[in-house]
């Protein structure tokens, strides 16, 4: 078994990606080069700025009510986020890119949509639009102008898929991180001491590396969502990149951000907007229902502080200095 630390950065899904291989057996080159087949195989078939990607060219393609066949892969993925978006109510919606277009919160001057617009894009948005039929593997869209977006999923698909592919490889220690998706396979291995991973929540609306605290995991896939990193402000009003699929607007609650911890690094991804979208009580309902199924826990922070559940309080440290 190796212990010699070796890395790789990447750049997929217009972020920087790298994974570090801290422990692991055979060749880390081979090993590394694999993880990037991953992650270019993932961009392949969901970036849907790419014209050519399968994804792109389902969206393109499709007539309503007309079943279209795609790669297993895609199904499979699609199938996936369909099935949370109906758990959660319709909290997470794939197909709300056209609101986020519409809302366009990282123009240079944006403007705030008036309702008959949103109403008007809403008609071609919800996750109800579309059938999934197994045997054939095929996708109905039931309206003209939908749309499928990855984006809220995709990079916690790359970093589970990742995670798989190092455990099958013999990896007992890494760190994947696809632009603050991560996820921390076995314990850190500094010379020859071992130790939990150490993962930093960032304090909402502070300088960027500012913590409010520490969480302790190993194992787990980790990620936050929050309204501060794209937003703009308006008659003293800021709004945030967070759509509610339900009501077409920027998602309006108590919480400043969400960081969720599972086991499965897609569920991170999915359930962190899920639970912004619907704010700390039905969040927090969410988060129990599903943990019927996978570990899932949660650090939310809120106008009042921060709620932690009870799963890993005693894996988080508050730094009381920093908020």
């Amino acid at each position: 078994m190796n212990s010699h630390c070796v890395g790789r950065r990447m750049f997929y899904f217009n972020t920087v990606c790298e994974v570090v291989l801290y422990e692991y057996e055979g060749n880390p080159v081979s090993i590394l080069q694999g993880c990037e087949e991953i992650l270019s195989q993932v961009q392949k078939r969901l970036n849907i700025f790419d014209p050519s990607s399968e994804l792109s060219l389902l969206n393109a393609d499709y007539k309503p009510e007309c079943p279209v066949p795609v790669s297993h892969e895609l199904y499979m993925f699609l199938r996936r986020i369909l099935l949370f978006s109906a758990d959660c109510g319709g909290s997470y919606d794939p197909t709300v890119g056209p609101l986020v277009r519409l809302w366009n919160i990282t123009a240079q001057s944006p403007k705030i949509p008036d309702e008959a617009e949103i109403r008007k894009v809403k008609e071609v948005c919800g996750f109800d639009k579309l059938v999934f039929k197994d045997i054939e593997q095929s996708i109905t869209f039931l309206a003209s102008g939908m749309e499928i977006d990855a984006g809220g999923a995709g990079k916690g698909y790359g970093a589970e898929l990742i995670a798989a592919y190092l455990k099958k490889k013999g990896v007992c220690s890494a760190s994947v991180n696809l632009g603050g998706n991560l996820y921390l396979l076995g314990q850190r291995i500094t010379g020859q001491e071992r130790e939990d991973w150490k993962v930093g929540i960032q304090s909402p609306w502070k300088d960027r590396g500012r913590s409010l605290g520490t969480l302790s995991v190993r194992d787990v896939g980790v990620a936050t969502s929050a309204g501060y990193e794209r937003y703009f402000e308006m008659n003293g009003k800021k709004y945030h990149h967070i759509v509610d699929p339900r009501t077409g607007w920027p998602a309006e609650n108590e919480l400043e951000s969400v960081t969720i911890v599972s086991d499965l690094a897609i569920m991170t991804d999915l359930v962190s907007t899920a639970f912004f979208v619907l704010g700390l009580e039905k969040g927090d309902c969410l988060a129990r229902k599903l943990r019927n199924n996978m570990f899932l826990e949660y650090v939310a922070v809120t106008h009042r502080g921060i709620e932690v559940s009870e799963g890993i309080k005693c894996r988080f440290q508050k730094n009381n200095s920093l908020i």
